[in-house]
């Protein structure tokens, strides 16, 4: 899928992700492990697009929307990161910049994951929102003005979807920029190969700990002992994905330099 394409689908998607998060369906569809992968499979990246989802999964799995708790939103984080990802990855195979997938996950969840903090605050605006747009629409219905209250209904609908659309095209510009800035650095200082070979170790590292304290943080809000064994079992799938990652990069930068 062209670059425009894959760029359009992904809006398309955050847009219907941002709505069944909480106004429509809740079918769980918007999680982030179905959201990392679906995106990855958009942008040609499935292994990258599913460790992500599926680290920012385990970080967010007890986090849970009842009364008066707000927690993080997990969409946006994840959103935001695999658009980062696709970006970086983009602009990686248009100027062949040194960025391999360890570290093209430990840069997304490094930019995606405080944004969850900013998709909190855009659910307490939306919140507070909807009590008005709920008390207008009331006293519309009241004097009997039905396509008013309809039009106010999709109001609410209509802002949660733009602001993750419009998450989705930043970041990735961001990735995008980030690519050629990463680029321009690596040309301007000419890494020898084993400094480079180095630093993929040390993403590969950091990838695998980030697997680990996802894994930790799911664990911690679980008492029950048949669950924390999934969690394990998925914490294992997690890491194996992320060294299938670094292995295949790795495989992928010896046939490089081949002769």
């Amino acid at each position: 899928m062209s670059p425009p394409a894959a760029l359009l689908c992904t809006a398309l998607l955050a847009g219907f992700w941002a709505i069944e998060r909480k106004a429509f369906l809740q079918a769980m569809l918007s999680r982030p492990v179905v959201v990392g992968t679906c995106l990855g499979l958009v942008w040609g990246m499935p292994w990258l697009g599913l460790a992500i989802g599926s680290v920012v999964e385990l970080f967010f799995l007890g986090a849970v929307n009842i009364g008066a708790s707000l927690p993080g939103n997990e969409l946006w984080a994840c959103l935001t990161a695999l658009s980062f990802a696709a970006g970086l990855s983009t602009s990686s195979g248009d100027v062949g910049a040194p960025l391999t997938g360890p570290a093209t996950l430990v840069l997304a969840l490094a930019v995606g994951m405080p944004m969850s903090l900013v998709g909190r605050h855009f659910d307490e605006v939306q919140e507070c929102l909807n009590v008005r747009i709920g008390e207008r629409a009331a006293a519309d219905l009241m004097h009997g003005k039905l396509d008013t209250a309809v039009r106010l209904g999709i109001v609410g609908f209509r802002l949660s979807a733009t602001l993750a659309v419009a998450a989705s095209l930043l970041f990735w510009g961001v990735g995008w920029g980030a690519g050629k800035l990463v680029a321009s650095l690596d040309l301007a200082l000419s890494l020898s190969a084993q400094t480079l070979a180095a630093l993929e170790r040390g993403f590969g590292f950091a990838a695998l700990g980030m697997g680990l304290a996802a894994t930790a943080v799911a664990l911690a809000t679980l008492n029950d002992a048949r669950r924390s064994l999934l969690i394990a079992l998925l914490a294992a799938l997690i890491c194996l994905a992320l060294w299938s990652v670094l292995n295949l990069n790795v495989a992928g930068s010896g046939q490089g330099s081949a002769p």
